[in-house]
C-alpha cells in the first residue's frame, strides 16, 4: 500500500507518514498477535511483507 502511494509521487513526506502510520498500526497489532500466538504473528508478518 504505502509502496503504491509512494510510486504514485506522493513524496517522501506522504510516503514517511504512511510508513509510520504502518508502523504504528503493525507494531500495535504485532502486540497483540504475540499475547495470542506467536506462530500467527510470523505469517500475518510475511503476509504483509512484499
Amino acid at each position: 500500500m504505502s509502496t503504491e502511494l509512494t510510486t504514485r509521487g506522493g513524496g517522501r513526506r506522504m510516503g514517511t507518514d504512511i510508513s509510520t502510520a504502518a508502523k504504528a498500526a503493525s507494531k500495535n497489532l504485532l502486540a497483540r498477535m504475540l499475547s495470542a500466538d506467536e506462530d500467527i504473528v510470523v505469517v500475518q508478518a510475511s503476509a504483509r511483507r512484499p
